[in-house]
């Protein structure tokens, strides 16, 4: 049966360093710390190939006719015969066959685009014949006509080598380095920020020479930098990686800055990446201190072996994936590592990207290409200035730097390679699931759910005192079951509850029932209820008071689905002859025999593992004794709907009803979820706790209870708390 439970700095002083005054120095030696870092790259390409005109190969064949055909650019083949008649043959752009017949010259004609053999024989005529574009041999013989014969188009014996393909040199990148970097320094004391993005630079393998000339003029194309052009290294070879950036790495680096004739130091993080040694990008943040005052210098490029404009591809699009990085401008901010997507309209002339970040969000960018380059306006990109190129041979990589809202950024991504179709596959002719031949579980099993409730007062006779409660603790299968050990019962919520040892056998047969109240409330009920389904009446409550035991007084009403499986309710009251009702008591159940394996491992199979079920439901409140009336304490008839799938594993369904009703739930409506675990199901959803099964061959039925449990385990006091309502549930698959 089954059982579920429920770098280092050259030191050197800028060429354009000029004398200052005084209010003016202290913003020279700031923007003097302004150094962006960049790098240098080794060159690399890749390759493109394109066929070669051939050179045929020419085994054993003259250039030329043989005998009765054409070759190209020779001559045909010499022979001689009788009566003046040679043979016949025509050559392309050359001249035809000789020969020597008696007393006389061969064949005269001329062959393609040239002239043929010349000579008369005797007093005749000899072998006529045409070649294209041109006369076919002419000649005499001896008193006849000789034979006619045609060239086919000036071609004779044909050989021709098989076309090959020879590969061309790959495409090569600029071999000298160039790219984009921008600078950004806060000179605070003086309430500016210099700044500059630019092309004109100089790079090498590990460093750049930072254009803090440019970011210090006065306005560009000015000429009047405060300081010079400054380099700066940024790698080495032992720099470590950063954790978590996909492969950048970290170089930490300290510089002397020359200015008017002082020098500033400079100390400062160089992060990049290299992408196939063709292409780097980098951030390099840290500060310049001049008379304690810490400046933020920020600084962002992209250096590499461009693609030689003349290589960048004039039509189609291509994709590109790749890095992208976020900081915001200032000291101590970290660097965010992102990813990014380009899309590349060579013929649009225009680049499309997504730079995607966890904080940052997402940011998207355009611009315009120009040759090997690109460019986009903050206007058009939300406020983010960007610029960028083309690198490798033929466009292998894109990179570039933006820069605006306060943040600086980079984005490196390598074109992405199409892939080469698989060859389709002729399908595989599917297998028709086979219905095993297994037939249900030959035990009995199922759930059940026992509401107990009581009301506040002093029974007689010193009999102790009654308190207002409900609850129905949790869904009970057919392995429930406890010791029976008073002492073995624990503490939950106030409430004593037994342990389940889960040994019990609880659905036996069609017609009867152990009800297991005693798993509710064991110190008052200490033993199941032995219930017999088809002649109810009333049964003693071992209740630990000897021969003053009360009875339970009960009815039961089921329905039977082709003794398959069953689902029914017992309700009654708990009752002592001399003090009346102490209890009422309130079952639903589902028992019989449930669905092989095999058989839902096939369903599963069949219409995409779905199915339909429709059938009945029942409904019962006024379960608390606190509600009073007993004639409507009984059980309603209303129908059911389930939506199943097999293969997610999901019972869905709504039970509906007619009537009145005090807890019934808006619309008389009950809806039921539950999550299926082999042959059975369990949920608690929206408040309604239930369990149930399929049953029969080919899971042909489905049967269930449920309970109110919006609040776990229906506990409660007075009348219209706690539990309030419980059911059933049958139905046939359609």
């Amino acid at each position: 049966m089954s059982t579920i439970g429920h770098s280092v700095l050259s030191k050197s002083e800028s060429p354009n360093s000029k004398k200052l005054n005084t209010s003016l120095k202290v913003g020279v030696v700031l923007i003097s710390s302004v150094i962006l870092a960049s790098c240098g790259l080794d060159s690399s390409s890749s390759s493109y190939y394109s066929a070669p005109t051939t050179n045929p190969d020419d085994p054993e064949i003259d250039p030329g006719t043989g005998d009765e055909g054409t070759g190209d650019n020779g001559t045909g083949d010499e022979g001689t015969g009788d009566n003046g008649t040679g043979d016949e043959g025509t050559g392309d752009n050359g001249t035809g066959d000789e020969g020597t017949g008696d007393n006389g010259t061969g064949d005269e004609g001329t062959g393609d685009n040239g002239t043929g053999d010349e000579g008369t024989g005797d007093n005749g005529t000899g072998d006529e014949g045409t070649g294209d574009n041109g006369t076919g041999d002419e000649g005499t013989g001896d008193n006849g006509t000789g034979d006619e014969g045609t060239g086919d188009n000036g071609t004779g014996d044909e050989g021709t080598d098989p076309e090959g393909t020879d590969p061309v040199e790959p495409n090569e990148p600029e071999a000298a380095k160039s790219g984009v970097q921008s600078l950004n320094v806060n000179v605070a004391p003086l309430g500016k920020v210099f700044k500059t993005t630019t092309s004109d630079f100089e790079a090498d393998e590990n460093s750049v020479i930072a254009r803090a000339d440019l970011a210090s003029e006065s306005e560009p194309g000015a000429g009047d930098g405060l300081l010079g052009e400054v380099p700066v290294t940024i790698s080495s070879d032992n720099d470590s990686e950063v954790a978590g950036s996909n492969g950048f790495k970290s170089y930490d680096g300290e510089a002397v800055v020359g200015a008017l004739g002082q020098e500033l130091p400079l100390t400062y993080s160089s992060v990049y990446k290299d992408y196939d040694d063709v292409m780097r990008t980098g951030h390099i943040d840290g500060k310049a201190v001049y008379s304690g005052m810490e400046l933020p210098v920020d600084g962002v490029a992209v250096v590499g072996n461009a693609t030689k404009a003349e290589n960048v591809p004039t039509e189609g699009t291509a994709k590109y994936t790749g890095d992208a990085t976020h900081r915001k401008l200032g000291i101590g901010n970290d660097i965010e590592f992102g990813t990014s997507e380009f899309t590349a309209d060579f013929v649009g002339k225009k680049v499309e990207s997504d730079l995607s970040f966890e904080k940052a969000g997402n940011i998207s960018l355009t611009a315009d290409i120009d040759g090997n380059k690109f460019s986009g306006t903050a206007d058009a990109n939300n406020g983010y200035a960007t610029e960028g190129g083309f690198y490798g041979g033929d466009a292998d990589y894109l990179g570039g730097v933006y820069e605006g809202n306060e943040a600086q950024g980079t984005y490196g991504a390598a074109k992405d390679v199409a892939e080469t179709p698989e060859e389709p596959s002729e399908p595989e002719t599917p297998i028709a699931p086979v219905n095993p031949d297994v037939a249900p579980d030959a035990e009995m099993t199922g759930f059940q759910s026992t509401a107990l409730s009581s009301t506040k007062r002093t029974l007689p006779f010193g009999a102790g005192e009654l308190e207002n409660a409900i609850g129905y603790v949790a869904i009970r299968n057919d392995k429930s079951n406890w010791s029976g050990n008073q002492d073995d019962l624990v503490d939950k919520d106030g409430t004593l509850v037994p342990v389940d040892t889960e040994n019990g056998d609880n659905f036996t047969a069609f017609n009867k029932l152990s009800l297991r109240a005693d798993m509710v409330k064991p110190d008052t009920v200490q033993k199941q209820i032995d219930i017999a389904l088809d002649t109810p009446k009333k049964v003693v409550v071992e209740a630990g008071k000897g021969g003053l035991n009360p009875d339970f007084v009960y009815k039961s009403v089921y329905e039977s689905f082709d003794t398959q499986m069953q689902v029914g309710h017992v309700y009654g009251h708990i009752n002592s002859g001399f003090v009346g009702d102490l209890s009422r008591v309130a079952n639903v159940y589902v028992q019989g025999h449930l669905t092989a394996q095999e058989d839902i491992d096939y369903l599963k199979e069949v219409n995409d593992g779905k199915a339909t079920y429709a059938g009945s439901a029942t409904y019962i409140e006024n379960i608390h004794l606190g509600d009073g009336n007993n004639d409507a304490f009984a059980p309603v008839n209303g129908s059911s709907n389930f939506d199943v799938d097999f293969v997610n594993n999901s019972v869905k369904g709504e039970l509906a009803f007619d009537g009145d009703f005090k807890y019934m739930p808006e619309g008389n409506k009950i809806g039921i979820e539950a999550t299926i675990d082999g042959n059975t199901f369990a949920g608690n959803v929206n408040g309604i706790d239930t369990a149930g099964g399929f049953y029969g061959e080919d899971a042909q039925f489905l049967g269930g209870i449920y309970q109110d449990a919006s609040v776990e385990g229906g506990k409660g006091d007075v009348a219209g708390t706690g539990t309030k309502f419980q059911g059933t549930f049958g139905a046939e698959k359609q």
